[in-house]
């Protein structure tokens, strides 16, 4: 195997984690002082490893060593910055400064490689007034021009900014990103590694149940028209089927995170009940079915009366990684001896735009007890270890 310096990556990882960290848990939102300071941090970093280092026109970090052979694609590996409110100091990080790590150690083993190499640290992967993930969004030309006014006075970005940050895609020939699961499969399985094979769709749809606002106290119980009730039977009918479809195949999830009464009163019987339901899933089959099994049960003859609607909200198909990359990871995690497993991604990350024009593939380790967006996530550091090993050896063996 190709020799890390652990001390030197848990030292660099640890030093950016404190910023912007408090006992609320990690806040280091894009385009605010935290996220200024940590940017300069690994900026640092990577001018210490003796990179070529740039910062583009909406905010991501490069940095980069050239290669011998000016026919060959730059190999790309990344992840982001930035944090959720109250997060956790391995979402995104890992997977940026476990990219300095691995270009680093390549460089100091072996000079220049035949293909460039390049670490980025993306902006604004989390939610924002950009929408997610839009760093990479912006860099492959999926973010639209016309963002929100109120997103261009936050960021003080403009359009021409968006425009100027866009890489050229045909210089690139793979994207890796190094990551936590977020979830518990591979602490469970005892694994230590996972190999995604792609990365699950995201499908959201509002149902609302239309009843009668009144006095909770004057208004008799059989004259009543409260919209929570047929609401809350429609959610418990999905989750009996839904749950009895998983016994028999366990290939989607479902969350129903956003419950609304209006008005919100304990003395009055709502008017209006709305719930958001979402759906994911590695397979356009299976989301397909999905939402004709949700349309049949509102458009059920007992909701009638509530005049039910169901409006779609987000539809982002699922997304396949490379074969050949999987392939090429597969073969790297072999020569380090790890137990691992292929694998869907069921959160959405960078690797997702990036996919769309390049090969690309991402590489799992273990989050305890699979909790992440939370202070409390948490991966050792011989996992997080592992996972950069992993990446230096994919990254050696597709620049080589």
């Amino acid at each position: 195997m190709i020799k890390i310096n652990d001390k030197r990556f848990l030292n660099n990882f640890f030093g950016l984690a404190k910023i912007g960290w408090s006992e609320a848990g990690l806040n280091r939102p894009s385009y605010s002082p935290a996220y200024a300071e940590g940017r300069d941090y690994v900026k640092k970093k990577m001018e210490d490893a003796g990179m070529k280092v740039r910062v583009d026109t909406i905010g991501n970090i490069y940095g980069r060593y050239g290669g011998t052979d000016p026919t060959r694609k730059t190999i790309l590996v990344g992840s982001h910055l930035d944090s959720v409110p109250n997060g956790g100091i391995y979402d995104g990080a890992l997977g940026v400064l476990g990219g300095i790590e691995a270009l680093q150690s390549l460089h100091e083993k072996f000079g220049s490689l035949s293909a460039p190499i390049e670490v980025v640290g993306f902006i604004a992967e989390e939610a924002s007034l950009f929408g997610g993930t839009f760093g990479s969004r912006a860099i492959t030309g999926l973010a639209p021009l016309n963002q929100p006014e109120e997103a261009f006075k936050w960021s003080g970005l403009t359009c021409d900014d968006l425009v100027n940050a866009r890489i050229k895609i045909d210089d690139y020939g793979a994207y890796l990103e190094l990551h936590i699961e977020q979830g518990p499969v591979l602490e469970r399985k005892n694994l230590e590694i996972g190999i995604p094979t792609g990365i699950v769709s995201i499908i959201r749809y509002k149902i609302t149940m239309n009843g009668q606002q009144n006095h909770a106290g004057t208004t008799p119980m059989s004259e009543r028209k409260n919209a929570m009730r047929p609401a809350s039977e429609l959610l418990t009918r999905w989750f009996a089927w839904a749950d009895e479809r998983l016994v028999k195949k366990d290939n989607f999830v479902y969350n129903t995170g956003v419950f609304i009464l209006d008005p919100n009163s304990p003395a009055v019987v709502p008017g209006k009940a709305s719930f958001v339901m979402e759906l994911r899933s590695l397979s356009d089959k299976v989301g397909d079915e999905l939402v004709a099994k949700l349309h049949e049960m509102v458009n059920a003859s007992e909701y009638a009366a509530y005049s039910p609607t169901i409006e779609k909200i987000v539809n982002k198909a699922p997304v396949a990684l490379h074969e050949n990359i999987i392939a090429t990871i597969e073969q790297a995690v072999k020569r380090c001896g790890y137990a691992y497993q292929r694998m869907p991604s069921g959160a959405s990350h960078d690797a997702v735009a990036m996919a769309h024009f390049m090969p690309t593939g991402m590489i799992f380790v273990k989050s305890h007890d699979g909790i992440s967006h939370n202070r409390a996530e948490f991966t050792t550091d011989e996992d997080m270890l592992k996972g950069v090993q992993v990446l230096t050896e994919t990254v050696a063996l597709l620049a080589e």
